[in-house]
């Protein structure tokens, strides 16, 4: 039986297990049926029919120019100008998570980001809330309305116009499956 978190190539494509929630909220964690999703784009490069499965899971974005920097595993978003700033979710346009940065990188200059991977957080306590020590495994982890670009483990469900998005799941004390889910507007 896989677990979740574990990868696999077949036939050009990347798939990662993941096992859903029974029922949505921050404190059910119960795990359901687990399944192997494509991990990244099902699009043939090149033309000529679909399937190629090659694709990046990265994209690069510029750091606004109004925007502090932007650290490492940080959630971001793409602004309406096609720049990008740390996701926060006070609101439906900033909690639109593109993926979480790969590097640390100033305002003006381009950010290499990810999504639909696994990713080692060994500084938790610059990007998770209440600064812990370690991820607890086995816990889901949501955009933070609280810090721009942090993740939670407590979103806020209860402020009308926040938005309630899980962007991952800790499989390790230091490991993140990165799967970001579509938002939902409290």
């Amino acid at each position: 039986m896989p677990s979740i978190g574990d990868t696999k190539v077949e036939f050009t494509r990347s798939y990662v297990f993941l096992n859903p929630p029974l029922a949505e909220g921050p404190a059910n964690n119960e795990l359901g049926v687990g399944a192997w999703r494509l991990s990244v784009d099902d699009t043939a490069s090149g033309g000529g029919g679909g399937g190629g499965g090659g694709g990046a899971i990265t994209a690069q974005a510029v750091v606004d120019a109004t925007s502090p920097t932007i650290v490492k595993n940080q959630l971001i978003y793409i602004t309406s100008t096609g720049t990008c700033k740390p996701a926060i979710a006070t609101s439906l346009t900033t909690s639109k998570v593109a993926g979480v940065a790969t590097e640390t990188i100033t305002a003006g200059n381009t950010l290499t980001y990810s999504r639909n991977l696994n990713i080692d957080i060994t500084t938790t306590a610059s990007v998770i809330d209440g600064s812990p020590a370690a991820l607890v495994p086995n816990t889901w982890y949501f955009l933070s309305s609280t810090n721009a670009g942090y993740w939670t483990t407590t979103p806020d469900t209860t402020t009308s116009g926040y938005v309630n998005i899980q962007c991952g799941l800790a499989i390790g004390t230091v490991q993140m499956s990165v799967e970001i889910q579509p938002p939902t507007v409290i």
